[in-house]
């Protein structure tokens, strides 16, 4: 519901580029999209397990406060690794 046509403000260009009819997305960077939806599903694991005996313990909790630590830097170093694919790609096509 939260994208549709009228809701999808990209240029004609955009929307050429990549190959999408109008009010549809896509993802362009799925290994951070991945790293997320990764880590996102083993929180919720995560957060069961801490929470079956009712008590969480300091290890629990510094665990996860770390966790999300991790989470950001694998999701920063997608991120730069998923630019840098593209810059080569975008120089190879210069080239040929």
């Amino acid at each position: 519901m939260s994208v549709n046509e009228e809701s999808d403000m990209r240029t004609d260009a955009e929307i050429k580029e990549d190959n999408t009819p109008k009010g549809v997305k896509k993802i362009k960077d799925l290994g951070v999209f991945a790293t997320t939806t990764i880590f996102s599903v083993f929180a919720y694991l995560w957060l069961y397990y801490c929470l079956l005996d009712g008590f969480v313990t300091p290890f629990e909790a510094w665990f996860t406060l770390s966790l999300f630590f991790i989470m950001i830097i694998i999701a920063y170093g997608m991120d730069k690794f998923g630019s840098r694919k593209e810059r080569f790609a975008a120089e190879k096509a210069i080239l040929e």
